[in-house]
């Protein structure tokens, strides 16, 4: 089985509960983990036997900066769905990162991880 990790892709967006935090954007960051029904493209060396890397980047960065959320785990659900509509993708995992969401840590983070249960 073949796994594909995108780290950290920075996305800055309306993210928070508080007021301030939806008039402000700010940087949240996004992990991926992908596990590929396939693993052909090892052999062929072929996009077309693989996932796009900056379509999936892209997709999940424009998703997030164009809308507003109230918490990161909503942006973790909505990444997952977009991603699981890939044909190729048997799973996928998200990690949402959100620095400086507590005043005494480094940042906030949820995970969210499933199977595609139509593959």
């Amino acid at each position: 089985m073949l796994e594909i990790k995108i780290n950290r892709i920075k996305a800055t967006t309306y993210i928070g509960v508080y007021d301030w935090e939806q008039e402000n954007k700010q940087d949240i960051y996004v992990t991926i983990h992908l596990q590929l029904n396939s693993s052909k493209s090892i052999d062929s060396d072929n996009l077309n036997d693989s996932i796009d890397y900056e379509d999936i980047q892209n997709t999940i960065k424009n998703h997030i900066e164009n809308n507003r959320f109230l918490l990161i785990e909503k942006i973790a659900g909505d990444s997952h769905k977009l991603l699981l509509k890939n044909k190729l993708v048997k799973s996928a995992t998200v990690i949402v990162e959100k620095p400086n969401a507590l005043k005494h840590s480094e940042s906030v983070s949820v995970q969210y991880s499933s199977n595609c249960k139509s593959n």
